[in-house]
């Protein structure tokens, strides 16, 4: 069965969600992930939020929803970002 989940609902915790991320996508540091996960990916905080799809409850997917694409339009949000 797949199941999409707010990392903060992830029954691994935080940093194996971050670990999991930092795998899909190495460009940024764990660190990274873990802070921004911590720090905003809660129901009633702003962006960015963080996703996970789960199979089995094991995570074999991400998403996030982002204010920018980091690089150049911070003008059009939330930016959709597959990992």
């Amino acid at each position: 069965m797949l199941k999409i989940i707010n990392v903060m609902r992830f029954s691994g915790g935080l940093r194996e969600a971050a670990g999991f991320f930092h795998a899909a996508w190495p460009g940024l540091a764990k660190s990274f992930y873990l802070d921004a996960m911590s720090h905003s990916s809660g129901m009633n905080q702003p962006l960015p939020r963080f996703y996970l799809l789960l199979k089995d409850g094991g995570p074999i997917g991400c998403y996030g929803l982002v204010t920018n694409d980091f690089i150049s339009r911070h003008d059009l949000f939330p930016f959709f970002c597959f990992f």
